[in-house]
């Protein structure tokens, strides 16, 4: 038989449905869980909420994602956080990815004991939905009923309208996923059809009772919107803080840009609400000296007029733009200083994450963050869109060393005392979040 840890030598042909039937033992699960910790926001840490008790009494749980993320292709993928194997969470667990293309040679693989993987691929919209609703009832359809005791759909789009579907034709509980921010209309833009992709997300949404997002900010508005859905809750999230302390950098970013000798970073979506202006205009007053720096790091809608910005400040060879970075640890590590004007859940995590990389952060203030970090201590402060509040607070890191490593110890000094990593709890805690759907009205 094909070794299944091996996806290219696996032989689809000789996949018997009675494999399914493998149910993984808890202990064996419990064997499996790896080193991980909970990924925490400001609110929790200063609430010292560094525990996590389980709810959830079931022993056994079957389920179905959904998605669009063809990611998830990659063999040595198990995980839809980046962190977690789904493997050790889960009894089992199916991934139906769905993408607009031709057929693959192996729509189906077993990537381990107890993780399958389908891909479905067709040219357009309707067709896709009939070839996965195909797939799962070739696969997933058995003598004794369907397979999956749950589905996840892991977009409102597509994906939200196919788990649906199975939910309403199989009787199953489903929930979805908000990984991406669609309460923004200029998010449908980029399709050829944007009102009926508009039309698609508010019905998906609607239908569903269980949602999880990936932010604390897009939770909030969701709940605004749907005031009557009671389970409406952010995903637990992971930071590995020990990890980040004691990692290496892969990029260093003076390297990259020798013609600059004191770096700012900014990192953020570039859509029509960031707040990559006020970055560019303070960073403005620091750049009398060509050796002075601003790498932006991120991408979207507004991308372009970010750049038409800096050049309209006569700032355009002193700004820097990367659409995206695999290693953002790396640009943490090796820059002289973040900038933080943005507020939201993102943003917070980011100052966390800059903490234990080492670098000082200059941010908007806000009760939470002067709750979890020091003013003129471990971060320094301006008020909101206060431009020249920024300049100068930026200017005391670049004309004083002694305060960059002042503001780099008293910042981790606070992550190491008031973030914990807990093994067992983020993994209890992503699993009951998903679980909640099977009890949701």
């Amino acid at each position: 038989m094909s070794d299944p840890s091996h996806l290219s030598k696996f032989d689809v042909t000789q996949r018997q449905k009675a494999t399914l039937q493998y149910v993984i033992a808890e202990e064996e699960s419990v064997k499996k869980r790896g080193a991980v910790g909970p990924k925490v926001s400001i609110a929790e840490a200063r609430q010292g909420a560094t525990h996590y008790q389980a709810v959830s009494d079931r022993e056994t749980t079957r389920l179905l994602f959904i998605s669009q993320e063809t990611s998830l292709l990659n063999q040595t993928t198990q995980s839809l956080d980046g962190y977690l194997n789904m493997s050790d969470v889960f009894d089992e667990v199916h991934i139906l990815v769905i993408q607009v293309g031709k057929a693959i040679r192996n729509p189906v693989l077993r990537v381990t004991d107890n993780v399958w993987l389908y891909t479905v691929s067709a040219p357009a919209g309707l067709a896709l939905m009939a070839a996965a609703k195909d797939m799962i009832k070739q696969q997933l359809e058995f003598a004794d009923g369907f397979r999956a005791d749950l589905i996840v759909a892991r977009d409102p789009l597509l994906s939200g309208y196919l788990a649906l579907w199975a939910s309403r034709h199989y009787d199953r509980p489903a929930q979805l996923h908000m990984v991406e921010d669609f309460t923004q209309k200029k998010r449908f833009q980029k399709f050829s059809h944007p009102r009926l992709m508009s039309w698609l997300y508010s019905y998906v949404c609607k239908q569903f009772d269980s949602i999880r997002t990936n932010t604390d900010s897009l939770t909030q508005k969701l709940q605004a919107k749907y005031p009557h859905k009671t389970d409406i809750k952010t995903l637990p999230r992971f930071h590995n803080f020990a990890s980040l302390a004691q990692g290496v950098a892969t990029i260093n970013i003076k390297d990259k840009y020798r013609q600059f000798s004191f770096i700012i970073l900014y990192v953020g979506q570039l859509n029509f609400e960031s707040k990559a202006y006020q970055a560019i205009d303070a960073a403005r007053n620091l750049m009398r000296s060509p050796k002075v720096g601003l790498v932006i790091l991120g991408d979207g809608d507004a991308r372009a007029e970010f750049i038409k910005r800096a050049e309209l400040l006569g700032i355009g060879s002193q700004v820097v733009f990367e659409k995206s970075a695999v290693d953002v640890y790396s640009y943490l590590k090796s820059a002289d200083v973040l900038l933080v004007p943005d507020t939201d859940e993102e943003s917070d995590e980011l100052a966390i994450q800059a903490a234990a990389a080492g670098i000082p952060v200059v941010m908007a203030e806000s009760p939470n963050r002067h709750d979890l970090f020091l003013a003129d201590e471990a971060a320094l402060y301006f008020n909101g869109n206060d431009i020249n509040g920024m300049s100068n607070q930026m200017k005391k890191v670049l004309n004083d060393p002694g305060v960059r490593q002042d503001l780099v110890r008293h910042a981790r000094d606070t992550v190491a005392l008031k973030l914990h990593e807990d093994p067992l709890a983020y993994r209890l805690a992503y699993r009951d979040s998903i679980e909640a759907a099977l009890f949701t009205e």
